[in-house]
């Protein structure tokens, strides 16, 4: 007696191997579609985190304009609408953050074109300053309130407060 597969269980063999390549396909391209995903979020992030981190040392670093060559004399910041605020930095340089086109954006005074802060895949759909303690006549440490929205690719809300390092005396 000759010992063999018959057809129907050559099929059935082939049929169960075929399923199991397709489900470990499926499951492989799923898993790269997510590992794609993740990475790009990272790399948003990252720019993100870059762009907050940028600001905020700025903002941190800013001083008083003590004769008015960059915003008001004695101020320290100058929010212009809620989207844009200008102050003079450490190195006495006029620094302005703004939105422009769904872009964060860096300028100094003295330079002829702004920088953007993050990439053009990144839309940032808001863009706020609330600053608390600009001028000398009040008695509060400046300090600046820093709303960061992002709507594309990922739609995400981000805020920080920094307080200026120079210590708010009257002069």
């Amino acid at each position: 007696m000759k010992k063999g597969f018959t057809l129907l269980e050559l099929t059935v063999a082939v049929g169960i191997m075929s399923l199991l390549f397709i489900v470990a396909a499926d499951l492989f391209s799923q898993g790269s579609f997510l590992q794609r995903k993740s990475l790009e979020r990272a790399e948003i992030l990252n720019q993100i985190s870059y762009a907050l981190e940028f600001m905020s040392r700025e903002l941190r670093l800013a001083q008083k304009d003590l004769n008015g060559s960059c915003i008001s004399a004695k101020n320290n910041y100058l929010v212009e609408g809620t989207n844009s605020i200008k102050f003079k930095d450490f190195n006495g340089k006029c620094q302005r953050f703004y939105l422009l086109n769904n872009q964060l954006m860096h300028d100094y005074q003295d330079h002829y074109s702004a920088l953007p802060l993050t990439s053009p895949k990144i839309i940032v759909s808001s863009l706020k300053f609330l600053v608390e303690g600009q001028t000398q006549d009040d008695t509060l440490q400046p300090r600046v309130t820093l709303i960061l929205e992002i709507e594309k690719p990922l739609k995400a809300k981000f805020q920080t407060t920094v307080s200026q390092r120079e210590l708010d005396v009257q002069y």
